[in-house]
């Protein structure tokens, strides 16, 4: 389990091997469907694309950062290699970065930083927790994304998805901008 760290004590150069990385992002994506496989993990992102490239692209993304958080902060290498760092910053990655917002640049910029709280997040509840032995599960995208989702009506940048429209970021964009063009004739 992760061990609090200090911001004194930041790895900033990371010593982690190279297949911590690749191995750690795809079964983040394998874990939002309990599959412990990096190469599943991998298929499963090839079928998000073929639905949704945009969503394909943030969970790809979301997991990412969720690695490189953790590698940063010092993380176990076990854990990044197993997962348990990405799998939440990639589902608020998705959800956050064109699923409840319109995709845009903001919205990207947005859904990164609410991929690094989930991250963040998803480390405190696993320290908190450890001791009755409880799983985080999906508890902190589910946290994070409901925050930022709050949170989106400071930003004028942000474009918000009612969830009862909520699809693919595709069809969200299309919508938006279908909208705006009806708008401005």
């Amino acid at each position: 389990m992760a061990k609090p760290v200090s911001p004194d004590q930041f790895s900033y150069v990371v010593p982690y091997v190279l297949p911590t990385w690749y191995m750690g992002i795809g079964t983040a994506i394998g874990q939002i469907f309990f599959q412990d496989n990096w190469i599943t993990g991998y298929l499963i992102l090839i079928g998000i694309a073929i639905n949704s490239r945009i969503s394909a692209v943030m969970g790809l993304m979301g997991a990412v950062v969720g690695a490189l958080v953790a590698g940063l902060f010092g993380g176990p290498e076990g854990a990044i290699r197993d997962g348990l760092f990405g799998y939440n910053a990639a589902l608020t990655a998705i959800a956050l970065g064109g699923v409840f917002l319109v995709f845009n640049w903001s919205s990207v910029i947005y859904a990164l930083f609410g991929a690094v709280m989930a991250t963040w997040l998803w480390a405190s509840i696993a320290i908190f927790l450890k001791p009755s032995g409880m799983p985080v599960l999906t508890s902190t995208f589910v946290i994070v994304t409901w925050i930022m989702l709050l949170g989106q009506y400071a930003f004028k940048a942000l474009i918000p998805v009612s969830p009862a429209e909520a699809t693919t970021p595709e069809k969200n964009l299309k919508r938006y901008r279908n909208a705006a063009q009806s708008r401005a004739e």
